[in-house]
């Protein structure tokens, strides 16, 4: 099954495609409000955390949250298909700094 993949940076953060995947560099973090936000929105539980990574996880949906010196650098999402699910995470996410990064 295709799965729905996007991630979730900081406004402003530079995004490069690798050969190694995206790469994503920013001054600034995301809240922990958006982390919150995008949690409760999928109700993923999490399942496991190692090297600066805490890893949600339900039937349907993996989170990733990325951390940088205890801060969350970057989300990736990985969920089932959907209607318009990178919109509707948007639109949860209006009011906050963050761009949305659809490979």
């Amino acid at each position: 099954m295709k799965m729905t993949v996007f991630f979730i940076i900081p406004r402003g953060a530079k995004s490069t495609l690798t050969e190694d995947g995206w790469v994503f560099s920013s001054t600034s973090s995301l809240s922990s409000g958006v982390v919150d936000k995008v949690v409760e929105y999928f109700d993923v539980p999490l399942v496991e955390e190692y090297l600066g990574i805490k890893k949600f996880k339900n039937e349907q949906t993996q989170i990733n949250v990325s951390y940088e010196e205890g801060r969350a650098a970057e989300i990736s999402v990985r969920t089932a298909p959907g209607d318009r699910i990178p919109q509707r995470v948007r639109d949860l996410l209006n009011d906050e700094a963050i761009e949305i990064v659809e490979p």
